[in-house]
C-alpha cells in the first residue's frame, strides 16, 4: 500500500520537475537569447515601400511587416499567430455584406413608401352624417366633439411658475458663486504640490537615472548596420549644393558600419532611393534596465506621494 503511494509522489515529484526544468530552460531563452531584426524601405516615382522582420530562435518565431502589401505577420513553426492582412480581408466582406443588406432594406422602405388609396365613400359618409349647427360647426352635443365644462375653474399656473423659475435661478447662481473661492484655494495647493515635486532634489536625480537607463536601451537596440543609397534634388542647384556639402561634412563621423551613398540631382527635385539596416536586441538588457528604475526608492516616495495626494 505505502509503496504504491510512494511510488505515484515519485512520479508526480519527476513530473513537476521536468516542467519546472522546462519552464526555466524557456525563460532563459526569451531572456538570453537575442532577436534579430532587419528592416528597409524603398521610394521610387511616387511609390514607397517599407518593410521589417525579425526572428527569434533559429525562425521558431518570426514576423514580417510590408506596407502596403501584406500588412503584419507573426508565425510560430508554421503556424500563423497573428495576421492583419487576413483581419482586413474580414472587414472588407463585413463592409460588403453590409452595403447588400442596406440596398435590400432601401428597397423595402421604398415599397412600404408608396402612396396609399384614398378614403372610402362610406367613411366620407359617416363624416358628413354628424350632426352641425345653422353656421356649419358640429354640435357640442355630440360624442365626437368634446366639451368644457364651464363650472370647473382654471388655475392660472404661469405666475407660481414664473416664481418658482426665478428661485432656482437665484439658488443656481448662488451655488455658482459660493464654491469659487474653495475651487481657486484647491488649485493653489494643486500648484504648490507639483511645484514641490518638480523641484524635490530626489526626483530630479530619479528623472536623470531614468533617462540614462532608457539611453542604454535605446542603445542596446541601434541596429548593427545601415545601408543607403540616396537620389537627392532639392530643385534648386545651390540648396542641392549646400545639402551634398553636409552629406560629405558628416559622412567620417557615420562609421564603417554606415555606408551612405548619396547621388545629387542638381536639375529637378526628386528624393529616391533604398535603406536596409539590421540588428539584434537581447530581452534580458530591456528588463535588467527597467529593473533598476522599478527598484529605486526615489521612485517608490514619489509614488507614495501621488497617492497621498489623490
Amino acid at each position: 500500500m505505502w509503496s504504491v503511494v510512494i511510488k505515484i509522489l515519485s512520479i508526480l515529484g519527476i513530473i513537476l520537475l521536468l516542467l519546472a526544468a522546462f519552464a526555466l530552460v524557456i525563460l532563459l531563452l526569451i531572456l538570453f537569447w537575442p532577436v534579430s531584426y532587419r528592416g528597409g524601405g524603398s521610394a521610387q516615382a511616387g511609390k514607397y515601400r517599407v518593410w521589417f522582420r525579425f526572428r527569434w530562435l533559429f525562425g521558431l518565431l518570426r514576423g514580417a511587416y510590408v506596407d502596403p502589401e501584406d500588412g503584419f505577420r507573426v508565425k510560430l513553426l508554421w503556424m500563423t499567430v497573428y495576421d492583419s492582412g487576413r483581419k482586413h480581408g474580414d472587414e472588407a466582406s463585413e463592409d460588403r455584406k453590409s452595403v447588400r443588406d442596406g440596398d435590400s432594406g432601401e428597397k423595402a422602405r421604398s415599397r412600404d413608401a408608396r402612396p396609399k388609396q384614398p378614403p372610402r365613400e362610406a367613411e366620407r359618409d359617416q363624416s358628413e352624417n354628424i350632426p352641425a349647427d345653422k353656421a356649419g360647426q358640429p354640435l357640442s352635443g355630440s360624442d365626437d366633439v368634446p366639451t368644457d365644462d364651464p363650472g370647473e375653474p382654471t388655475l392660472d399656473r404661469s405666475g407660481v411658475d414664473a416664481k418658482k423659475e426665478g428661485e432656482s435661478s437665484v439658488g443656481g447662481e448662488a451655488e455658482q458663486r459660493q464654491p469659487l473661492p474653495e475651487k481657486s484655494s484647491q488649485w493653489k495647493e494643486r500648484l504648490r504640490f507639483w511645484l514641490d515635486i518638480v523641484q524635490d532634489g530626489d526626483n530630479q536625480e530619479l528623472v536623470k537615472h531614468g533617462c540614462t537607463r532608457l539611453y542604454k536601451i535605446i542603445k542596446s537596440l541601434r541596429p548593427r548596420f545601415l545601408r543607403a543609397e540616396v537620389l537627392v534634388g532639392l530643385g534648386e542647384p545651390d540648396l542641392t549644393g549646400y545639402a551634398y556639402g553636409g552629406y560629405w561634412a558628416v559622412k567620417p563621423f557615420l562609421g564603417k558600419k554606415c555606408q551612405v551613398a548619396v547621388t545629387p540631382d542638381f536639375e529637378r527635385k526628386i528624393l529616391e532611393g533604398e535603406l536596409a539596416l539590421g540588428g539584434r536586441v537581447m530581452a534580458v538588457t530591456v528588463v535588467h534596465h527597467v529593473v533598476r528604475v522599478l527598484l529605486d526608492r526615489r521612485l517608490r516616495r514619489l509614488l507614495n506621494k501621488l497617492k497621498s495626494q489623490n
